[in-house]
């Protein structure tokens, strides 16, 4: 891949400066011209505890539980999973977008916003 500056969907999406280098793929006869090789995952995980169980346990509304698992960085979500993807490298916004479906900038956050 090549670094280039953030374009201005990738600034909106992924919450960048202008200036940020971000890998771009570049093509080659053995990945058919795409950028990539294999595949990579793409995921939502919840890191359950006890005070999650305890919510759970309690009855709370399913917003208030997520709410809470995002506070305390228990729960990714799939949007962040795949921008600290395309801020490593790992793969493109465009792939990202594709891959996930996510189609407003207010739909990706990180949990550490």
């Amino acid at each position: 891949g090549v670094e280039e500056n953030a374009t201005a969907l990738e600034q909106k999406v992924l919450g960048v400066p202008a200036e940020q280098k971000l890998l771009q793929p570049r093509g080659c006869p053995a990945c058919k011209r795409s950028g990539y090789s294999g595949r990579q995952g793409v995921f939502e995980w919840l890191d359950m505890n006890e005070g999650l169980r305890d919510l759970l346990f309690q009855g709370v509304a399913p917003n208030k539980f997520s709410k809470h698992a995002m506070e305390v960085g228990a729960w990714t979500p799939m949007a962040a999973d795949a921008k600290s993807k395309v801020l490593d490298g790992t793969t493109n916004l465009n792939e990202m977008l594709r891959v996930t479906g996510i189609a407003e900038a207010s739909n990706v956050q990180n949990k550490d916003d």
